[in-house]
C-alpha cells in the first residue's frame, strides 16, 4: 500500500490502483490517523475535527460509523484501522507513507549537512522534497486538522528547502540559485537564512 500526504490525500493498492476516498469526512478521518500513524488518536479528537468542536450528542456513534465506512473503502487495507481503549490507530509502515519517507530523507540529509557531505545532502533533500505533489490537506474539509498540522508540514518542507540550497550553494550552484532564491525570499520574507542565501548568491555570480 502506499499512503499520500504530501498533496491531496493517495491511497493506492500494491498493483499501483488508486483506491478513491469519496467521503469527506472519511477523508478528514484517514489524514488524522496517518498524521500519527501507528499512534491512537483519541476518538473526542477525530470528532473534533469532524465537527469543528461542536459535538452534537450523535457523536460517538457516527463517529463509529465512519470509520466502518472507511475500512470498507479501503478493502483488504480496512483491518490496518484498529480500535484502541481511547480512540483509533492506522498501522502504516515507514515505506507506505511519503511523509515519514519525507521525515527519514530529511533527517539524512540535514545530519549529512552537518557532516559536511554536500553532494550527500543535496541528492537526499532533493529526493524528500520531490515526494510533495502539491499542497496538504487541499482536499480536507478540515479547517481545525488544517490549523493543527498543515503549517507544521510546511514548516518541514521550508526547512527542507533552506538545508538543500545550502548544500547547492557549497557545491558551487550559486549563480543557478538566484532566480530560486529570489522567488523563496519574496515568499517567505521572514525566513532570513533564504534572504542570506540570496545576497550571497548574487555575489558569487558577480551580481548587485
Amino acid at each position: 500500500m502506499w499512503f499520500g500526504l504530501l498533496g491531496p490525500l493517495c491511497v493506492r493498492d500494491d498493483d499501483g490502483t488508486e483506491l478513491s476516498v469519496e467521503g469527506p469526512r472519511q477523508r478528514v478521518i484517514l489524514a488524522a490517523l496517518l498524521m500519527r500513524a501507528c499512534q491512537a488518536v483519541p476518538a473526542r479528537e477525530l470528532a473534533g475535527f469532524l465537527w469543528e468542536g461542536r459535538l452534537p450528542d450523535s457523536a460517538p456513534v457516527t463517529l463509529r460509523s465512519h470509520i466502518k465506512r472507511l475500512r470498507r473503502r479501503l478493502g483488504a487495507a480496512g483491518s490496518r484501522i484498529v480500535t484502541r481503549s481511547n480512540g483509533y490507530l492506522i498501522e502504516v509502515t515507514d515505506d507506505e507513507l511519503d511523509l515519514s519517507r519525507f521525515a527519514e530523507l530529511c533527517k539524512a540529509g540535514i545530519a549529512a549537512g552537518h557532516a559536511g557531505m554536500w553532494d550527500q545532502t543535496s541528492g537526499l533533500l532533493t529526493a524528500a522534497l520531490a515526494l510533495w505533489r502539491s499542497v496538504p490537506f487541499e482536499d480536507i474539509p478540515s479547517e481545525s486538522l488544517i490549523r493543527t498540522e498543515a503549517a507544521r508540514l510546511e514548516e518541514l518542507r521550508v526547512e527542507a528547502l533552506e538545508w538543500r540550497i545550502e548544500a547547492d550553494l557549497r557545491r558551487s550552484q550559486r549563480g543557478q540559485l538566484v532566480e530560486e532564491l529570489q522567488v523563496l525570499a519574496a515568499e517567505h520574507p521572514l525566513r532570513e537564512r533564504f534572504h542570506a542565501q540570496l545576497m550571497f548568491s548574487l555575489y558569487q555570480s558577480g551580481r548587485q
